[in-house]
């Protein structure tokens, strides 16, 4: 009777498990040492384009050659990236002797570049209304805009560049302390450094748009040589066209350097050349400072890592299945935009996309069922709706919380390297732990990675995985 009960108790155990003809061996011992590995010595920070992003797409080729994954090709694990790192350089007004420079005493908000030095002259337009800029000839000049909201200012530079105006500089000579408000929300933002795919970088879409400054209420006599005073009366009496001119010169530079990053892609061969993909990025957002990353995204690293190692274990697959460690995804998914461009990528080939994204870790609304994961797609094939309910139903230790699935409504649908891959038509799936308060910042650290569920998480991945393939 004991061993009855034993024998049963076992089997039990190895059905809640995994669903498929052999024992899990993913296990959260190892998942353990492989995010400690991403998130310590030079791979704490893992940055596109720093040593750290080096380091670590070593450390998962490496990783994928110890498991036994063939190259993505004769030149090794490795597809590499072109990238440029793009900036904002000298940005300036020169009016007369004194320079306002970006974000210290004006605020450049303008997408145009002007990487050489201009003159032109400055006009008074009044409060930008239609009246007042009939009298006077905005073409081809800076125009100054006295606004009530300094932040608001997209229909008058648009109305500007109708009537062919060089740019515009605004005011808010209600508001003293607006100027220095905006300037210190944007300021970080605005000055960042930017990463884009090198061929898709362009500045000829910046004719759209025209230079766009703020200044201050005290640099407003600086441009005009008018006080703010004067330049109301000529609001007042309706005769902006008798406001004296000045003449200012502007530089608006922007810098561009390459940056060399990769992929890290190895290969399971299947039975056919079609194909499952999983995905997960391995670099780090760090614009805030040190962030390790932890649960973004060594978590998914790892959860790669452990299915690699079940899959390969139990024998060639009915599909080949690919194994994609993405860069440049902080950056604006970049590294699965490039793979799902790359002109050997044919999506008809691939079947699915199973993208890891943060599965560490729990987000508040689960504070007291934490053992779930959030399953996110859209437009979906009945074949992987019916493997992920299948492997909901035959997993126990784990369940998917559809909030996000088939779902319209969805902030997460392009939040994610899943994203690319939808837009070239496949079957794409993000499996994600929700947010939590260390997103982004230094307390994503492996400590704090719950490696119990994500074991659990990862084992009902890949029942979902074992459920499509017995489908194919």
């Amino acid at each position: 009777m004991r061993i009855f009960c034993f024998s049963a108790l076992l089997l039990i155990s190895l059905i809640g498990f995994s669903q498929t003809d052999h024992v899990s061996r993913i296990d959260k011992e190892n998942l353990r040492k492989s995010i400690q590995s991403l998130t310590s010595g030079l791979l704490v920070n893992r940055q596109t384009g720093t040593t750290g992003q080096r380091e670590a797409a070593k450390f998962i080729a490496d990783k994928f050659r110890t498991l036994g994954l063939t190259p993505f090709d004769s030149a090794g694990y490795y597809q590499k990236i072109n990238l440029v790192n793009t900036y904002w350089g000298e940005v300036y007004i020169m009016a007369d002797k004194r320079k306002l420079e970006n974000f210290i005493q004006m605020a450049y908000m303008g997408h145009a570049v002007q990487n050489t030095e201009v003159e032109k002259e400055v006009v008074f337009g009044g409060n930008g209304d239609d009246n007042q800029l009939n009298q006077i000839n905005v073409a081809g000049k800076m125009v100054l805009i006295f606004v009530n909201n300094l932040r608001a200012y997209y229909e008058v530079s648009q109305k500007l560049k109708i009537k062919k105006a060089f740019g515009v500089i605004l005011a808010n000579p209600e508001m003293a302390n607006q100027f220095e408000s905006v300037k210190n929300t944007f300021k970080d933002y605005t000055l960042q450094k930017r990463l884009s795919i090198s061929e898709r970088v362009s500045f000829s879409d910046t004719v759209k748009y025209i230079p766009q400054f703020l200044i201050s209420n005290a640099e407003v006599k600086t441009i005009m040589r008018v006080s703010i005073s004067r330049l109301k009366k000529y609001i007042e009496t309706n005769s902006l066209g008798s406001c004296p001119t000045s003449t200012i010169k502007i530089k608006c530079e922007k810098l561009s350097v390459p940056v060399e990053s990769e992929n890290v892609v190895g290969t399971l061969r299947g039975k056919s050349d079609q194909s499952i993909l999983l995905s997960a990025h391995y670099d780090t957002y760090n614009y805030a400072g040190q962030n390790p990353g932890a649960d973004d995204n060594a978590s998914g690293i790892a959860t790669l890592f452990e299915l690699a190692d079940q899959l390969v274990d139990e024998g060639t697959p009915t599909v080949t299945i690919i194994f994609l460690a993405t860069t440049g995804e902080e950056d604006g998914l970049l590294g699965s935009a490039y793979y799902a461009n790359s002109s050997d990528f044919v999506s008809r080939k691939i079947l699915y996309n199973l993208n890891v994204d943060m599965i560490g870790r729990t987000d508040d609304k689960h504070a007291s069922n934490t053992k779930y994961i959030y399953c996110i797609g859209n437009h979906q094939n009945s074949l992987l709706d019916h493997a992920i309910t299948s492997a909901d139903s035959l997993y126990t230790n784990c369940s998917f919380d559809y909030t996000y699935y088939n779902s319209n409504d969805n902030s997460f649908q392009n939040r994610g390297d899943h994203a690319s891959f939808l837009k070239k038509g496949v079957t794409s799936i993000m499996f994600f732990g929700g947010l939590h308060g260390d997103y982004h910042q230094p307390g994503d650290v492996a400590d704090k990675i719950n490696y119990k569920l994500l074991e659990s998480r990862a084992q009902l991945i890949h029942v979902v995985i074992s459920q499509a393939l017995k489908q194919l």
